[in-house]
């Protein structure tokens, strides 16, 4: 019989994770949305910090990077 991933859970602080991690992918990449449709998916997702401020710039239109200058 083949495993799968249920055979592989991740265990930590008392919470079991199927083996589903994502994120660290870069700028714009690793976006909340990816992060939560992991966790849907009963793993674990981080959102990339990377750039943050350009990225807040694009999306929601702040001056974050402007303002440095």
């Amino acid at each position: 019989m083949s495993k799968a991933m249920n055979d592989f859970r991740l265990k930590l602080g008392g919470r079991e994770y199927v083996p589903i991690i994502v994120g660290g992918m870069g700028v714009d990449i690793s976006t909340a949305e990816l992060a939560l449709e992991a966790a849907r998916l009963g793993g674990i997702g981080h959102i990339s910090d990377a750039m943050v401020p350009t990225v807040s710039d694009r999306r929601f239109n702040t001056k974050f990077v402007q303002e440095k200058q």
